[in-house]
């Protein structure tokens, strides 16, 4: 039981014997122990051990509920039932936590698969030229190839519009080089080293020319 004196405080004891002076504190219901003495002036309540809790009222004073055994074990049965709702609230959502980590984590792998670099020669009339050119230009899988604008892909590589065009056409239908198209791909590198010579020789000829003028000048 609880003893509660006027300034508050609150005292533990397992019984208590009334005297003219005041109230003895014993430490069960035997009274056998004396653990203290209470004059009755300083004594406000003395509760059994079913009292629940204090509850304030409307006008600010304080009033005790008072709940019996039976009452106790069922509001403990629900506290239980709800502290089990609980556990299994947090295991449901530990289960969607997991799952969500999971497709996280798949999508991250299939977005690392994206940007992980492809052969692009497959295409018809990509060469390694080409393709390193691409990849220059950051172009290096078909998606990016597929989502590249026609005139980024005539800068990179200095094919015409309409070879850019047929390069990103034939990923978006998903064409690549087999073994029967080796001459589509032997042509693109072909086409790669013709522009490559052609280049060269325009350099020479350049110098040619720059040669025979400073010969006349002298």
């Amino acid at each position: 039981m609880k003893v509660i004196l006027d300034d508050g405080m609150t005292i533990d004891c397992g019984g208590y014997k009334a005297l003219d002076s005041g109230i003895v504190l014993t430490e069960d219901k035997k009274r056998k122990h004396v653990i203290g003495f209470v004059p009755h002036d300083e004594v406000r309540l003395i509760l059994p051990d079913d009292v629940l809790a204090e509850r304030e009222r409307d006008d600010g004073t304080t009033e005790f509920v008072y709940v019996p055994d039976d009452e106790r074990q069922r509001r403990i049965e629900e506290l239980e039932t709800e502290v089990a709702r609980l556990e299994a609230d947090v295991a449901n959502d530990e289960a969607t936590i997991a799952d969500l980590e999971a497709q996280m984590a798949e999508v991250e792998a299939e977005r690392a698969a994206e940007t992980e670099p492809e052969d692009l020669t497959v295409i018809d009339g990509i060469g390694p030229k080409y393709a390193e050119r691409l990849e220059a230009a950051g172009i290096t899988t078909f998606r990016a190839l597929r989502e590249a604008a026609v005139e980024d892909v005539v800068e990179a590589t200095g094919v015409s519009d309409e070879r850019a065009e047929r390069w990103i056409a034939a990923t978006k239908r998903g064409e690549t080089s087999s073994e029967g198209d080796e001459e589509a791909a032997a042509e693109g590198e072909q086409t790669e080293s013709e522009e490559s010579t052609d280049s060269t020789e325009s350099t020479d000829a350049a110098k040619s020319t720059e040669s025979a003028s400073a010969e006349a000048t002298d």
